[in-house]
């Protein structure tokens, strides 16, 4: 019937912020031709609310397949994966993401399809399957709806009974304490490193952002790519998870990258020209103004604000990305980049006696 009314239904998991907690939250959505939008709602709640786990094969196929798709992953979106277990150590925020698309998620899914096989293990996991989804609300709290027709004329459901009850703020999970060299079967690395920053509504998250930017124009991709030999390499402020990191992607190099980062933050300190900053300034202003089409316009302005994130704070931001000055972006790498960082790498096993001897704790993905 999906696939009769439907271009597809999804679902995954999201935290969203409530006060100075989160809500765990889930997130089903579909597209449809307009002659089926009520048939495709009444399927999006028929998954919610009456989907049921007795398949047992089907469970473990779908474990499989998982378990598939995380190992590919891995050389597509390495970087993204270190990045993300390197914030793991640094705050609740970023571990928790780490545990629920991450590394962490990775290891965990992996560990489970293994011993999915007994079926004492099997069952459990259905249980917990169940246990998630008796809490679900059966009322969303919030809809999006991105149609050409008129709202008169839709068929669809736009107001539901709003109720607080089976509603669970979620504990964040603990800080990830060691800093890991996750062994795969790639022949090259990707390293990342993090520090402690801001999230957006802080003064100095804009000049953050512009300077992940230039660091990434003015130092990163000559030092590490051009001349290291790496795929890419960059820095971004991540305003949501609070850190500010670095990465290389298929990177040769492992030790020497490290340096290339640390280098890169001496010379962020003196080196900085006026045309550097006003590259990242463009760089940072165009990827907040590139033109999306009417749906994707709709729909980040409905995720942006389910983050707290309203219009007038990010103009407010937008402005301030202009503001920028080369004392601004001096002044925030001397005050975050020169603090306690936080690393990961994710490299094949020709790297483990360099990886042990930086530190790091082994682990095989």
């Amino acid at each position: 019937m999906q696939s009769a009314y439907t271009g597809g239904i999804a679902a995954s998991f999201s935290l969203i912020p409530h006060e100075q907690e989160y809500k765990l939250a889930l997130h089903i959505s579909s597209k449809s031709l307009e002659k089926n939008e009520a048939k495709m709602q009444d399927l999006m709640m028929q998954t919610v609310s009456e989907s049921n786990f007795i398949e047992k094969e089907r469970i473990k196929d779908l474990l499989n397949f998982i378990s598939s798709a995380n190992e590919r992953s891995l050389i597509q979106n390495g970087h993204v994966l270190a990045m993300s277990n390197a914030g793991a150590q640094i705050n609740n925020i970023a571990s928790t993401s780490d545990i629920v698309s991450g590394l962490g998620f990775i290891t965990n899914t992996g560990y489970l399809t293994k011993n999915i096989e007994r079926n004492e293990n099997l069952e459990k996991y259905i249980d917990i399957l169940q246990s998630i989804k008796n809490k679900i609300n059966l009322q969303p709290f919030h809809t999006f709806t991105a149609t050409s027709l008129e709202m008169e004329k839709s068929q669809l459901i736009h107001q539901f009974e709003t109720k607080e009850s089976n509603s669970y703020l979620q504990n964040l999970l603990n800080i990830q304490e060691d800093k890991i060299g996750w062994i795969t079967g790639a022949q090259v690395c990707y390293c990342a490193e993090a520090f402690p920053t801001v999230d957006m509504e802080h003064e100095d998250a804009p000049a953050l952002t512009v300077l992940g930017a230039v660091l990434r124009n003015g130092y990163l991709h000559s030092a590490i790519r051009e001349k290291g030999g790496a795929y890419g390499a960059g820095a971004s402020q991540d305003s949501k998870n609070k850190i500010f990191k670095f990465f290389s992607y298929r990177d040769p190099r492992c030790s020497e990258t490290f340096d290339e980062f640390a280098k890169s933050r001496e010379w962020s300190l003196k080196n900085i020209t006026a045309a550097q900053l006003d590259e990242g300034v463009l760089g940072v202003i165009s990827g907040i103004d590139k033109p999306l089409s009417p749906y994707g316009e709709a729909m980040n302005d409905f995720l942006a604000n389910i983050d707290n994130k309203d219009i007038n704070m990010r103009l407010n931001f937008r402005s301030k990305i202009k503001e920028c000055s080369l004392d601004d972006l001096v002044n925030v790498s001397r005050k975050y980049l020169f603090n306690e960082s936080k690393q990961s790498i994710i490299a094949g096993e020709n790297y483990i006696d360099e990886i042990k001897n930086l530190g790091f704790k082994i682990k095989n993905i």
